[in-house]
């Protein structure tokens, strides 16, 4: 560890800002209080140059911790149409705070960039480990790089003490102009929990994983949350739905949930809803008590040992492709909160109803429909389309 300590003369240590080498602990500001007394003829018979401490005399130092927190990384462009090869997009790293007032003197904190990595949501693109024309670590901040398709770049350095860790995507925006999903200012930050929805549901373990008498439902289950558009009427915030008795076949969003007079954020209002389906075409689907087919109440099975012969029907997910994403009830519940609703499937297509959609609900306008990414489908995604794929969550 380096002191940044006022130096007393040519012969003592001169001021200087460094980072403790500990986890977790912010760069220090060192002070130093009452010095001893200089005198003549300590070092020199002429001067008080140089100043000697005798084995008593000491002066006390108070280290005041300072946190250093690297901030979010920024890009020249957020949003981008690939292949993009027409120029560099600039990432650059910064930290808050930035420099540290010593005295007269403003000393920058230090910063060492360890790692720039570029993380493809599809592997499309030529792989390329050349994201900037230096090897860490590097006191160089901006990292300039050409993303053959929508990625995130990651970016590592040791500040404040520590190795930190932040990220900013670079994506296709929807054509439709849909706010929520193009919204950059917050990363993306919908899409991101649209296909976390997935993951949260565990729609990537098998149809019979999880099934035991203290677990009835299984692992598989639907999962929702509420979309609400902040009071700066830019930005959106999104709040979890935890449904205990939610299953493979269907979630329940309370009217609280979804509450204008009770917002979790002052001024914010319901933008829209979204749930999961968490099967692949053909999957079987195991649900809590009857579903309602053609008017009908019938009972389903809901666990693997059910049959026919027990009076149990065996259901499976039906094909997800385009129009289909949404069921009959995702439309019922939509009109009647009249309150748009997105609806993510495992196949990767994401479907949104609202107020510009029609009934029946297999006559949708294509525009309503994203790919979010290539799943299990017959309309495999184009190579275009791929190049687009939504970027989920960074867990690094």
């Amino acid at each position: 560890m380096s002191d940044n300590l006022p130096g007393f003369g040519p012969c003592g240590s001169p001021g200087k800002v460094d980072t403790l080498k500990f986890a977790n602990l912010a760069t220090p500001r060192a002070i130093r209080g009452p010095l001893p007394t200089s005198g003549l003829n300590e070092c020199s018979t002429t001067s008080t140059q140089c100043h000697e401490i005798n084995l008593f005399d000491y002066s006390e130092i108070i280290e005041q911790p300072i946190p250093v927190f690297l901030n979010k990384l920024t890009t020249t462009k957020h949003s981008a149409i690939f292949p993009h090869n027409s120029s560099a997009i600039q990432f650059k790293a910064s930290r808050t705070p930035d420099s540290i007032q010593v005295g007269n003197g403003k000393f920058p904190h230090p910063l060492k960039i360890t790692l720039w990595k570029w993380i493809g949501a599809d592997t499309t693109r030529l792989a390329s480990n050349n994201y900037c024309p230096f090897s860490p670590p590097s006191p160089f901040l901006h990292c300039n790089f050409y993303p053959q398709e929508a990625g995130r770049m990651v970016v590592k350095a040791y500040t404040g003490g520590w190795e930190q860790t932040n990220s900013v995507t670079v994506q296709c925006l929807v054509s439709d102009g849909d706010s929520a999903l193009n919204d950059y200012s917050s990363d993306y930050r919908v899409r991101q929990e649209l296909l976390d929805l997935l993951k949260q549901g565990n729609a990537d373990s098998s149809v019979t994983a999880g099934w035991n008498a203290s677990n009835p439902r299984g692992w598989r289950r639907e999962t929702a949350m509420v979309i609400w558009r902040l009071a700066n009427g830019g930005a959106f915030y999104v709040v979890p739905v935890n449904d205990p008795n939610a299953d493979a076949c269907h979630i329940t969003i309370p009217n609280s949930a979804v509450d204008n007079n009770n917002p979790p954020v002052p001024g914010a209002t319901v933008h829209a809803t979204a749930h999961s389906h968490i099967g692949n075409p053909d999957d079987e689907l195991f649900c809590n008590g009857p579903l309602l087919f053609n008017g009908k109440w019938v009972p389903v099975a809901e666990k693997p040992s059910d049959t026919a012969d027990v009076g149990k029907v065996r259901i499976a997910t039906p094909p997800q492709d385009s129009s289909s994403v949404a069921s009959p009830d995702d439309w019922r519940n939509m009109f009647q909160r009249n309150v748009p609703s997105y609806v993510i499937s495992k196949n990767g297509f994401v479907h949104k109803l609202d107020d510009l959609d029609v009934l029946p609900w297999t006559d949708v306008p294509k525009s309503r429909i994203y790919r979010a990414f290539d799943g299990k489908t017959s309309a495999a995604m184009t190579t275009a389309e791929k190049r687009c794929t939504w970027v989920p969550k960074y867990q690094g």
